[in-house]
């Protein structure tokens, strides 16, 4: 069977610090025996030459902002003519820009697919209902990192990231898409959770470095937000996470907060599962349904005040640990990567 998957090589394959949802698909489907390519040129120009086109993203089909539904639905259109299956992957219900026609390409998508894979049963059940002709299935988001085989240790990893050793850390990790993620965030730094907690935010002040030329007054006004965060006990990092860090920041932490106010899926949830830490995040989407099953805290997503009570919550059940351990054998019944390429090529089989 010869899959493409309509997303940029260069992006997607050969940058170490990418996403790597794409790079695990591939390579996971390649050893199953698929024949896989990852391009886009492919997609627009020979996409009927393959069984199964398999989208995760659709907006990445356009590595420009010259995105065109129209012709979207077009290309979509010819491959089904020519009996190319399309499969989608549901990361998002619509696309994290606020923008109509990239919202439009989730539209085009998810009418015109053959199969939807879910990250998890909230969509699942939502689209069963909205497009009730097309083959779905679950395979829930994998671990992009194996913790435990790297043997990280708490205590290792905060000294290698330069934190603290004895305080209580709680973890936002990722990016911050919108200043109300970050108020939520700071509001947990209010002091409400006692002194001896810090929170910990690698991307948070990204926006906040030198600036060249003559404007040295920005870059003090920089200076000091930076300087007022580490006061608050917030630790940000200038500069990109580098992929071997990451697991290490899992590690570190005593429970990760998970800062969207709008998701889906979130593949932090798989990380902390798998480095047996409690998850605090917002009641929706996928994220909420599988943290309210698992007895982790959820909070509502237009109360701030409702955040901190469930990391103070969070915290006393990182203490007693029982949660943490749950969530650590839960990621390894449900979201080791082979059973997520298994549960995949299984349905990929059958179309």
């Amino acid at each position: 069977m010869k899959i493409l998957i309509p997303a940029a090589k260069d992006i997607f394959l050969d940058d170490k610090n990418a996403n790597p949802f794409i790079a695990l698909l591939y390579d996971g489907l390649r050893q199953k025996g698929f024949d896989v390519v990852c391009d886009l040129k492919e997609f627009w120009d020979n996409g009927q030459n393959y069984d199964v086109v398999f989208f995760q993203w659709p907006e990445v089909v356009f590595r420009r902002r010259d995105t065109i539904p129209q012709r979207f639905e077009a290309c979509l259109e010819r491959l089904k003519e020519k009996g190319v299956k399309v499969i989608a992957t549901c990361h998002n219900l619509h696309a994290h820009i606020n923008d109509n026609q990239a919202n439009l390409l989730y539209d085009i998508l998810y009418a015109h697919a053959d199969a939807i894979h879910h990250l998890g049963m909230f969509s699942y059940h939502l689209f069963l209902h909205r497009y009730p002709k097309c083959h779905h299935f679950v395979a829930e988001h994998p671990i992009f990192f194996d913790i435990t085989a790297l043997q990280l240790h708490q205590n290792e990893c905060r000294k290698r990231l330069s934190l603290p050793m004895r305080k209580k850390m709680i973890l936002a990790f990722g990016a911050f898409r919108n200043k109300e993620e970050k108020q939520l965030f700071l509001s947990l730094a209010d002091g409400q959770l006692g002194s001896d907690v810090i929170f910990v935010a690698p991307r948070l002040d990204h926006e906040l470095g030198l600036v060249q030329g003559w404007h040295w007054e920005r870059s003090l006004v920089h200076l000091y937000k930076r300087v007022m965060l580490k006061w608050k006990g917030v630790y940000c990092r200038r500069g990109i996470v580098e992929r071997d860090d990451v697991p290490a920041y899992f590690a570190a932490a005593d429970v990760v907060f998970i800062q969207r106010l709008d998701i889906l899926n979130s593949g932090n949830v798989p990380l902390a599962f798998a480095a047996s830490k409690v998850v605090v995040g917002p009641d929706m989407g996928n994220v909420g349904e599988l943290l309210k099953a698992t007895g982790n805290p959820c909070f509502d997503a237009s109360n701030p005040d409702d955040a901190i009570l469930k990391c103070r919550n969070a915290l006393a059940l990182s203490k007693e640990g029982r949660i943490g351990e749950a969530n650590y054998q839960y990621a390894q019944r449900n979201m080791l990567p082979q059973h997520f390429i298994d549960t995949i090529a299984d349905h990929l089989s059958a179309l």
